[in-house]
């Protein structure tokens, strides 16, 4: 591959405080080798391969905070390579996936094979879930505490909400406690039971 040059575009970096016109080289090996608005048209060698990417906008990847893997349990629907197949054409590099397969990610084995699996097989940065609750039933518990040690980056039951105050109030307790992070789907099956 010939090393490239994309140039006039607007460039945005949360985390360098960047928010300006320049552009970048990617060198051949496919590697971002500089970027910034010292990255110009006027300075670019003659024989150049130049992209001009005048009204677009260049930013790091995107993080998607919900997805919805198929592995293990519905590979039919998705997996890792389709996953990140479509996340990468559309700018996202990494994802946060939902426990919410077959079997739900709610024990150590199910971690370690989610991350085996996505080590291996998809070319994004997977951050796996585990679920609330055992089976995402919403009656019991996991155990924090051992998956969270694991890698776990968030605890849900993805598309189920827990319904039980007291097993809500405990996990949200627990949570506190050991600086975990809860995602609640929003959803009392009691108000929302026959509405729209």
């Amino acid at each position: 591959m010939k090393e490239k040059y994309l140039v006039n575009a607007r460039i945005l970096d949360p985390k360098n405080q960047t928010n300006e016109i320049g552009g970048l080289i990617i060198d051949s090996n496919g590697l971002i080798k500089a970027i910034g608005k010292k990255v110009a048209n006027g300075n670019l060698p003659a024989a150049a391969t130049k992209i001009d990417l005048k009204n677009q906008v260049l930013i790091p990847g995107i993080i998607d905070m919900k997805v919805f893997i198929g592995e293990p349990g519905y590979e039919y629907k998705e997996n890792f390579k389709t996953l990140s197949s479509a996340a990468l054409s559309g700018g996202v590099t990494s994802v946060v996936s939902m426990p919410n397969t077959l079997p739900v990610i709610d024990n150590v084995s199910m971690v370690d094979f989610l991350k085996r699996r996505g080590r291996d097989k998809a070319s994004i940065n997977i951050f796996p879930t585990a679920t609330l609750t055992k089976n995402t039933e919403g009656k019991q518990m996991t155990e924090f505490g051992l998956l969270k040690r694991k890698g776990i980056v968030a605890f849900t039951d993805g598309l189920k909400a827990v319904q039980n105050p007291r097993v809500m109030s405990r996990i949200m307790s627990f949570a506190n406690q050991s600086d975990s992070l809860i995602m609640q789907h929003a959803e009392d099956n009691i108000l929302s039971e026959g509405g729209c």
